[in-house]
């Protein structure tokens, strides 16, 4: 399968503009509305600033570690951003600034242990409802609304939390280690129908799959 990602000297794995027109099978970048690079090991992927018209990004099981780059993609409605490397929970100010944006999943990076969390990310995007796969209810948000700013401002001059931090609980299952044994014929001939028809589905439909599956492999322990 094609790589979508360039290394550097560095040993940072880059998204290029060819790799994204490729992809997409589009002309420009401008064009681009729902882009797929789902568990590419991308450390950079600062093109993402030249699409502007960008709705729905799956960057999940990466290796972004700042929010930054999406500062300026004011049309986006879904960021799928579960299992990078984003460590501070003021990072999610660069969200801000996107009034269209509805959905985010940022589970399983480290400033998603920090105790504060969710209440910090709700309270900071007041356009979002929902956070992980989990609804933003009108009385969680009231919640999160009464906690004095002074905690808020406490929490992005300490992330990532210390050790003791009790951290909060993710709503999406741990991903299990893999089993050792392989299929037998039948059941490869089921994974590959099944790998077939992933690429129809859409980035929100890939991670709730993932999530049952987790969940599946979980119980079978």
């Amino acid at each position: 399968s094609y790589s979508f990602c360039t290394l550097l000297g560095n040993n940072m794995a880059v998204l290029t503009e060819r790799m994204v027109l490729q992809k997409t099978k589009l002309d420009g970048l401008e064009s681009v509305k729902n882009l797929n690079v789902w568990g590419s090991s991308l450390d950079n992927v600062s093109i993402i600033k030249r699409m502007p018209n960008v709705i729905v990004l799956s960057l999940s099981v990466n290796k972004i570690s700042s929010l930054s780059d999406f500062s300026n993609c004011r049309g986006l409605v879904e960021l799928y951003l579960r299992k990078n490397e984003i460590a501070n929970l003021e990072d999610v100010y660069h969200l801000r600034k996107l009034p269209k944006l509805k959905i985010l999943w940022l589970c399983d990076n480290p400033c998603a242990t920090h105790y504060m969390y969710r209440p910090f990310v709700i309270r900071t995007l007041p356009q979002l409802e929902k956070l992980d796969n989990v609804d933003i209810t009108p009385e969680e948000r009231a919640e999160c609304n009464k906690i004095p700013m002074s905690e808020f401002e406490a929490v992005t001059r300490s992330s990532p939390p210390p050790a003791a931090a009790p951290a909060r609980q993710s709503n999406v299952p741990a991903q299990p280690a893999p089993r050792r044994e392989g299929p037998d014929r039948s059941q490869r001939n089921i994974v590959t129908a099944v790998l077939a028809l992933l690429n129809e589905l859409t980035p929100s439909s890939l991670e709730l799959i993932q999530q049952d599956i987790g969940a599946r492999l979980q119980s079978d322990k």
